[in-house]
């Protein structure tokens, strides 16, 4: 199962919103009788450490492509135990 990641606007960050989405999420695939999670994130993004933290981990690096700009993006994976 593939989550394209977490955006909140700066406003709502560090009020436990973004945990709380990605916890549901991560539930809801576990439901859903998911082993894995991936997690498809801008490389340049400053909360990537954010799903690290959960213990995902880096599975493979790409590139995003918008019109003309190029953004590198990594593929997480996170483990999802019974």
């Amino acid at each position: 199962m593939f989550l394209k990641g977490l955006y909140l606007l700066k406003a709502y960050q560090k009020e436990g919103i973004g945990r709380e989405l990605f916890l549901r999420a991560r539930g809801q695939a576990k439901k859903r009788g998911a082993t894995t999670l991936y997690i498809e994130v801008l490389k340049a993004n400053p909360t990537l450490e954010f799903y690290q933290k959960f213990g995902a981990q880096l599975v493979e690096e790409n590139v995003l492509q918008i019109g003309t700009r190029v953004l590198p993006e990594v593929i997480l994976g996170l483990q999802l135990k019974e």
